[in-house]
């Protein structure tokens, strides 16, 4: 999980993994080339729902999908996603992420010297432990939320399956 993005990097819930995961890979399969690419708002109104959460959910999806080679040569442009037809567009793809994995690091590497250089290297090596304990108390919490939203959802449904039930009549 990512800092600040648990919601939207946390692991796919059992729903995604049972519902969401078939009919999005159904839906990518139908995107072989470039001509065919669906973005992330048409594959949304194909599966059906809408809202904010649902966007950054599918793209976790759609990640899953990518990192465990579900759909083989899935590429993300901004065109939208689709499967590569052929070896050039994987190496120009695998070409452009290796420029961006290198700006960001990049990036990373200036901002740890410019703090460095403003703050002191020991002021930075304790809020680096700072952020680590930080971001391990965060999960906790958020994963201990997300337990309890669960265990309440659970609870409801009992509660409900039990009002369906008939009231035994009683015979005399």
């Amino acid at each position: 999980m990512i800092r600040n993005f648990y919601r939207e990097t946390d692991c796919l819930s059992k729903y995604e993994e049972e519902y969401v995961l078939p009919k999005i890979i159904s839906i990518l399969e139908q995107c072989k080339g470039r001509s065919n690419a669906l973005t992330n708002k048409i594959i949304i109104v194909k599966y059906g729902v809408a809202g904010t959460e649902m966007e950054s959910r599918v793209r976790k999806v759609i990640n899953y999908i990518r990192n465990n080679g579900i759909i083989p040569c899935l590429i993300a442009t901004n065109k939208g996603y689709y499967i590569a037809t052929d070896a050039k567009e994987i190496t120009d793809y695998e070409d452009s992420l290796k420029g961006r994995e290198s700006a960001i690091r990049k990036i990373r590497l200036s901002l740890h010297k410019q703090g460095i250089a403003v703050y002191g290297e020991e002021a930075i090596k304790e809020a680096a432990e700072q952020t680590k304990n930080d971001r391990e108390k965060e999960e906790k919490k958020y994963k201990l939320a997300l337990k309890l939203k669960r265990e309440q959802k659970q609870k409801k449904k009992r509660k409900s399956a039990l009002r369906l039930k008939p009231k035994r009549k009683k015979y005399y």
